[in-house]
């Protein structure tokens, strides 16, 4: 995982400063000073990846542009664990799982499909990372494949397809997944 940190030439007041975060060419995160009534603090998000709120927080604050710097790079390692992107050794991505959505959330609506025998999810760690599903009120017999890395985790790239059976669904979903870890810069082990 290669973060790097880029300034922003913002057109903000006073030059304040303005730091974005990245991880190949995933913006997982900023970095802004603010002025607050107690004085300077450097206020920082994760605001690529997709945060657990009961686990972590996506976003802090600190007294100085270097504190505010490693405590953003400590949540998005700590996401990374969470998500099973990277390993707390270093090592790269696990591999990712496969469950049906009932066993994994028991008593959820299941109103994405009409049969929850061909509703699986693809778990990287706690991280439901896509879904493979036959959509309801579908009258063809394909099944539908996503990778659930919508919004600022997108990647230029295809995230969803159709398959005729969940195998081929399967293999096409984690095809994506590899693309979506190359693309983001997370499918090397640290150096």
């Amino acid at each position: 995982m290669a973060l790097q940190f880029s300034r922003i030439a913002s057109h903000r007041p006073n030059g304040k400063e303005d730091w974005r975060l990245a991880c190949g060419p995933w913006t997982v995160g900023r970095v802004q000073e603010e002025i607050k009534p107690v004085g300077t603090v450097f206020g920082w998000s994760l605001t690529g990846p997709s945060v657990p709120p009961d686990l972590m927080s996506n976003r802090g604050e600190a007294d100085t542009l270097e504190e505010a710097k490693a405590q953003m790079v400590a949540a998005m390692k700590r996401w990374s664990i969470w998500a099973g992107v990277r390993q707390a050794n270093g090592d790269g991505p696990v591999e990712p799982r496969w469950v049906l959505a009932k066993e994994h959330e028991p008593g959820r609506s299941t109103a994405i499909t009409s049969e929850p025998e061909t509703y699986w999810l693809m778990l990287s760690s706690a991280f439901v990372a896509g879904r493979i599903y036959r959509p309801a009120n579908w009258q063809g017999a394909r099944l539908h494949w996503q990778l659930l890395t919508s919004g600022p985790m997108a990647m230029p790239d295809q995230v969803a397809g159709w398959a005729d059976n969940t195998d081929a669904a399967k293999m096409e979903l984690l095809a994506a997944w590899r693309r979506w870890l190359e693309w983001a810069d997370l499918a090397a082990a640290d150096p």
